[in-house]
């Protein structure tokens, strides 16, 4: 899919203007990192290092011990229940290296929330810190959990506490069984991540994003942000949250760039001590702004990604599109809520009441066709079919949001057709 040629006249000179059709998995990605940087250090946190060939080291340990400890086969669910950090990254990789599919979980949401997402992907296993599993593991026979592995915490509880149907497992048990993971294919179009969004007016929905759809948001955003091997990333946003973990999970391993990663609850001050040295940093407006307003502006940092239509790298998207369908680089407030599509991304516009697309500057719901759209709803076909639509033999995602394309090319978002699900 080329881009319009409508676009050519904005789109910016150092970014190309069309991806490549993915052809690997994320986790060969990060194996290929590994080869290239093996002693570079992959993620920072609280002033601990973790190389590329350690990251990698871990993920295969961790897959195999999925695969053979906790029977996971390719396609299985496995659930992310940790607080921001190397764990979090290893355990994700280690996740997707056992051909199985990641399911973040907010570690601040309520145990009830938690419990049902559970049950609503089926997974039998998760990867938790003691504090917040504590109120899951007594449910783990209703929630049908086989294996509880739990990350190393002060405080954490013992078998005793955990449902007589699952097994607990700690965590440098785990390492320390260093068990090889049996090799798994994967393919661009398998699903590798179950991702919610904000529930802004009932239930969120599980997004079902495929290896395809996660690696062409990270090299769009790549491409944005000009992110390269010499660049260190922090990522303000939780990593259970989409452009979270595209920004401060996946971005610096397909990158291959240092990611700083800041714990929630320690304070921030430790990210304003590295910010010196950061040279991409990404977040709400409100947290940048608190992280530049104690530290200055380095000379180091040169590109800011935010989402509320103020200076830097702006966008939008959703959880159905890894946070990523339109970009501006532009600091004009005038183009405030505007965006050029994305890299083989096409967006229609359509009148809400005839379905037919909407006359040129004429606002409509939003529709968009492109590789970082998920695959589908998890078990949800009646989601699916009101949120996928056929046009000319093609598939559109239906966002429920207004906008329009201006003449340009560039997308304005005016409002919402309806809450989100």
């Amino acid at each position: 899919m080329k881009a319009s040629t409508r676009l050519q006249a904005i789109w910016p000179a150092h970014i190309p203007m069309d991806i490549a059709p993915i052809t690997a998995g994320l986790d060969q990605v990060l194996q290929d990192a590994a080869a290239r940087h093996p002693d570079k250090a992959a993620f920072l946190c609280q002033s601990r290092a973790m190389t590329f060939a350690q990251l990698d080291r871990k993920a295969g340990f961790i897959a195999g011990f999925l695969q053979q400890r906790g029977r996971i086969a390719q396609g299985d669910r496995v659930g992310l229940l940790l607080p921001d950090g190397p764990d979090f990254i290893a355990a994700f990789f280690g996740i997707l290296r056992a051909g199985a599919i990641a399911v973040p979980f907010d570690p601040t949401a309520p145990a009830t929330t938690i419990a049902e997402r559970i049950e609503q992907t089926g997974l039998r296993v998760i990867l938790a810190a003691a504090e917040q599993a504590a109120d899951l593991l007594p449910l783990a026979d209703d929630l049908r959990l086989d294996r509880v592995i739990l990350a190393p915490r002060s405080g954490a509880p013992s078998q005793d506490a955990l449902a007589p149907s699952a097994a607990l497992t700690g965590w440098g048990e785990m390492l320390n069984a260093a068990i090889d993971p049996e090799p798994v294919e994967t393919r661009p179009e398998d699903p590798c991540l179950l991702l919610y969004g904000p529930e802004q007016s009932g239930p969120a929905m599980a997004c079902l994003h495929t290896h395809r759809s996660a690696l062409h948001a990270a090299a769009c955003l790549r491409h944005w942000l000009g992110a390269g091997d010499r660049d260190l990333c922090l990522s303000a946003l939780p990593l259970s949250r989409p452009e979270g973990l595209l920004a401060g999970a996946i971005l610096p391993v397909v990158a291959g760039a240092t990611g700083l990663l800041m714990p929630k609850g320690n304070s921030k001050r430790e990210g304003c001590k590295a910010l010196d040295d950061v040279t991409i940093l990404t977040g709400c407006a409100a947290t940048n702004a608190a992280l530049l307003d104690q530290t200055g502006n380095s000379d180091n940092l040169r590109r800011v990604w935010t989402f509320d239509g103020r200076a830097g790298l702006r966008s939008y998207g959703q959880a159905e599109t890894m946070g990523l369908v339109a970009a501006e680089l532009d600091d004009n407030p005038a183009l405030a809520g505007a965006g050029i599509p994305c890299q083989n991304t096409q967006i229609l516009i359509v009148d809400p009441q005839t379905r037919r697309r909407a006359a040129q500057g004429r606002a409509g719901e939003i529709l968009i066709r492109g590789p970082q759209v998920m695959a589908r709803y998890w078990n949800d076909p009646r989601a699916n079919t009101l949120r996928f639509r056929q046009i000319g033999g093609l598939r559109y995602f239906r966002t429920g949001d207004l906008g329009l394309l201006a003449g340009d090319g560039r997308l304005h978002v005016t409002g919402r057709l309806e809450p989100r699900a």
